[in-house]
């Protein structure tokens, strides 16, 4: 007895064993096993790759939508291009397009937050100049004829032979850099400054003997 194949006629995509024209597969068409390799598609796949990769990371993003869009340009070929397999195509089309999209996405969330920190910074700095500050000095000492000189936002301001402890206190705009120097005279043993910015001591010094001096520089 002859063993017959086991083939059912009319299936797609197999032989039929009596010779006759399988009615399930179209006038022209190529089954899927007998397509040819695609090169557009292997490209636009591996470019899809590399672009999903960066594509949420700053500044590397913008990379990642060139390459987006080159692989979807060779997916689209691949797509075109006559008996090839499809498969590899489709895949680096969609990861093109992905990268495209989720790029231009983050671009414009990073873009939003780079603004809003900006406008942040510009509100504290401006909140910084024009906030007013309270300056104290003070000088104490022993010597009836100091001399003092300081720093305020009209200019340098001087007090001779002020009766000590000397104490001084003005408002200044935005920046609070100054300075205050006390000198002893020739009398007096020891003479110390003392600056404070809105309540908080910022800087102290002391100097003794005869026409020493100590100086106080603020910064806040």
């Amino acid at each position: 007895m002859t063993n017959v194949p086991d083939f059912q006629p009319g299936q797609p995509g197999q032989p039929n064993p009596y010779g006759q024209p399988n009615p399930y597969q179209q006038p022209g068409q190529i089954p899927d096993h007998q397509r040819r390799g695609n090169p557009f598609g292997l490209v636009a796949l591996i470019v899809g790759l590399v672009a999903i990769v960066g594509c949420a990371i700053p500044i590397v993003n913008n990379v990642s939508i060139v390459l987006g869009v080159i692989a979807v340009v060779f997916g689209v070929i691949g797509l075109i291009v006559k008996h090839r397999r499809r498969g590899l195509a489709i895949t680096g089309l969609v990861l093109g397009i992905l990268s495209v999209v989720i790029g231009l996405s983050t671009q414009a969330l990073y873009s939003s937050m780079l603004d809003g920190v900006g406008k942040a910074i510009s509100s504290a700095s401006a909140d910084s100049f024009d906030k007013e500050h309270t300056v104290s000095i003070k000088v104490e000492g022993d010597s009836t004829d100091a001399n003092i000189t300081y720093t305020t936002d009209g200019g340098s301001e001087q007090a001779d032979s002020p009766t000590l402890p000397f104490t001084k206190e003005f408002k200044v705009t935005g920046s609070t850099f100054g300075t205050v120097s006390a000198s002893n005279g020739q009398t007096g043993n020891k003479v110390t400054c003392t600056v404070s910015v809105d309540g908080k001591q910022v800087s102290t010094n002391s100097a003794s003997g005869q026409y020493a001096s100590a100086s106080c520089d603020y910064d806040k």
